[in-house]
C-alpha cells in the first residue's frame, strides 16, 4: 500500500487482521468472557457483578427465555460524562451485554474468540448488507 487514501479493509480481511477499533472491542469482550467465567485475575472479577435480575425476553414462538449471561451496569441511571463512559467499569458491561447470547454462552474461550471474530470480520466484509447493530454504535 503506497497511497494514504487506499482502502485497507480488503487487506485486513485477507490477512485476518482486525482494525484497531475492532481489536480493542475484541480484547474488551475477551476480558469480559474471562471475568464472567472466572478465569480473569481476582481483582478484575471484583470490579464487576453478574446481573441476577435478568430480563425475560418474550418471543412469538417460545413462551419466554431468560438471558443469564449479563453483567450489572454500574451506577444505574446516573449520568456519566463522556470520559467516564470510556472507563472499563462502564464500557465492559455495555459491550458484553450487547453481544448476542450465542457468543456470550460459548463453551470455551477458543470457541468464544472464534465466534466473536467471525462476527467482527463479517462486519468488515459487508457493512452495507447487515442490519444496524451494537457494532454500528460502538465503532
Amino acid at each position: 500500500v503506497t497511497e494514504r487514501k487506499t482502502d485497507l479493509e480488503p487487506y485486513y480481511k485477507d490477512s485476518h487482521i482486525l482494525q484497531v477499533e475492532k481489536r480493542i472491542f475484541f480484547k474488551i469482550c475477551l476480558l469480559g468472557y474471562k471475568i464472567f467465567y472466572g478465569t480473569a485475575p481476582k481483582y478484575l472479577q471484583d470490579l464487576f457483578q453478574v446481573d441476577e435480575n435478568t430480563d425475560v425476553k418474550q418471543t412469538t414462538r417460545q413462551s419466554s427465555k431468560v438471558d443469564h449471561y449479563k453483567f450489572k451496569l454500574p451506577n444505574g441511571n446516573v449520568r456519566v460524562s463522556k470520559v467516564g463512559k470510556r472507563r472499563i467499569s462502564q464500557y465492559l458491561p455495555q459491550v458484553w451485554n450487547s453481544l448476542p447470547e450465542k457468543i456470550r454462552d460459548a463453551p470455551s474461550e477458543e470457541s468464544f474468540k472464534s465466534r466473536l471474530k467471525t462476527i467482527l470480520f463479517d462486519a468488515i466484509v459487508s457493512p452495507s448488507e447487515r442490519p444496524l447493530s451494537v457494532f454500528d454504535i460502538v465503532f
